[in-house]
């Protein structure tokens, strides 16, 4: 689930973003699918903030977990503060999930979200090495 301040910075994000894609390309653009794009980019931070903490950031893993940061940077058109903000939030709602779980209830916590994150950020890496060059 998301914070309330998330949302906000989200919300905010989204009405930014006529100012931050050219007019052109907004037109084009489906303000849902950057909105999407912008949690997704919330979740890939706290993702990677998950496998930190489970130890499950390997080669692979950090390697998906850039191209997926970097993607999503690319796809979205945000520009560095905002950015800044959701990698923040991202590595502090992990961080509270972290706490949140207290002394060994973190185990499931990393079963669960930790090894669906890692596994999602081999996915991404595997499938951008599948295709094919230009």
């Amino acid at each position: 689930m998301v914070a309330m301040p998330l949302r906000k910075l989200l919300h905010a994000a989204a009405l930014a973003i006529g100012g931050i894609v050219p007019a052109a390309e907004m037109a084009a653009a489906d303000d849902g699918a950057i909105f999407r794009r912008l949690l997704r980019l919330h979740d890939t931070y706290y993702g990677y903030g998950v496998a930190e903490y489970c130890g499950l950031n390997t080669f692979e893993v950090y390697d998906g977990y850039e191209r997926q940061v970097s993607y999503l940077l690319l796809t979205t058109g945000i520009d560095k503060d905002t950015e800044r903000e959701i990698r923040i939030s991202g590595y502090v709602d992990a961080d509270y999930q972290f706490d949140n779980h207290g002394l060994g209830g973190f185990r499931r916590w990393c079963q669960l979200e930790g090894e669906r994150a890692a596994r999602d950020f081999i996915d991404f890496r595997n499938l951008e090495l599948a295709e094919p060059d230009e």
